[in-house]
C-alpha cells in the first residue's frame, strides 16, 4: 500500500484495516510537481494563500455535515479577510476549477472583494501546488494540498471550527479551532513571526509523519523501481 505516511498506516489499524506491506512515499502528485517545477519556485508572492474547498451543491442534496463544513469556511474567510486588510498582506486565493462560478471565485469575492488575487485551477501548470510554493501560509479547512506542502516544510494551519474531528484528527501544532477572531490574529502573528528553521525543527517529524517527502526518490521513481522489480 503506497500512502502518504505513516499517520495512513496508523489510521488503517485504527479502523481494524491491514495491509501487508505500507510504503509511506508521499504524494504522487505532489512529488510530480517538485520534481518537475518546484526546483524554480524560489520567489515567495504571497505572505497567505487559502486553498478554497468550496463546492456548490444543490440545496436539495445539502447534508448536515456539509453545512457544518460550509459555516466553518465562511467563519476562515471572514476572519481572513479582516487580517489580511489589517496587515495589508499579499494573499491569493486557490480556487477549486478553471470557472468563475464552479470554481467559487463568486463566493470567495464577498468576504476579500479586490483584496487577494484569485488563481483558477490549471491541471496543467499544477496551479494549487505552484501557489502554495509561493506563499509563506497556507490555511485550509482540511485540503490534502495543505498537509502535502506541510511535508515539503511549509507553514501551515488548518481552520476547522465545527467542534468536531469529523474533517480534522491533526495535532494542534497545524489546527486552529477557537471561533474568536482575536484568538485567530495571535494564532496567525505567531506563526508568521516564528523564525522559519525554529518552525522546521518544532515541525519536521510530525510532517514527515503526516507526508513524508523524499526529494532524493521522488514517488514516481519509488513506485518505478518497485514496479521493475517485479516484472
Amino acid at each position: 500500500f503506497y500512502c502518504f505516511g505513516n499517520y495512513d498506516r496508523d489510521r488503517y489499524a485504527r479502523f481494524d484495516h491491514h495491509g501487508d506491506f505500507f510504503h509511506p512515499i508521499g504524494s504522487l502528485l505532489g512529488g510530480y510537481y517538485k520534481y518537475n517545477y518546484g526546483k524554480d519556485c524560489g520567489i515567495k508572492k504571497y505572505d497567505i494563500s487559502i486553498v478554497s474547498q468550496y463546492k456548490i451543491q444543490p440545496l436539495s442534496i445539502v447534508q448536515e455535515d456539509d453545512e457544518m463544513m460550509r459555516i466553518s469556511m465562511d467563519k476562515t474567510d471572514s476572519f481572513l479577510s479582516k487580517y489580511i486588510t489589517k496587515y495589508g498582506l499579499r494573499a491569493a486565493v486557490l480556487l477549486r476549477k478553471n470557472d468563475k462560478y464552479w470554481g467559487g471565485y463568486e463566493h470567495h469575492k464577498k468576504f476579500y472583494g479586490d483584496s487577494v488575487e484569485y488563481i483558477y485551477n490549471d491541471n496543467t501548470n499544477m496551479s494549487t501546488y505552484r501557489g502554495m510554493d509561493e506563499s509563506e501560509i497556507i490555511i485550509s479547512l482540511y485540503s490534502t494540498a495543505t498537509i502535502e506542502a506541510f511535508g515539503w516544510g511549509k507553514k501551515i494551519l488548518h481552520c476547522d471550527f465545527t467542534a468536531s474531528n469529523q474533517y480534522n484528527d491533526y495535532d494542534p501544532m497545524i489546527m486552529f479551532s477557537e471561533p474568536n477572531y482575536e484568538a485567530f490574529e495571535r494564532r496567525l502573528n505567531e506563526l508568521i513571526q516564528e523564525p522559519y528553521e525554529d518552525y522546521r525543527e518544532r515541525t519536521r517529524e510530525y510532517a514527515s509523519y503526516l507526508m513524508n517527502n523524499d526529494t532524493d526518490c521522488p514517488p514516481h521513481k519509488y513506485i518505478r523501481q518497485k514496479i521493475e522489480g517485479f516484472l
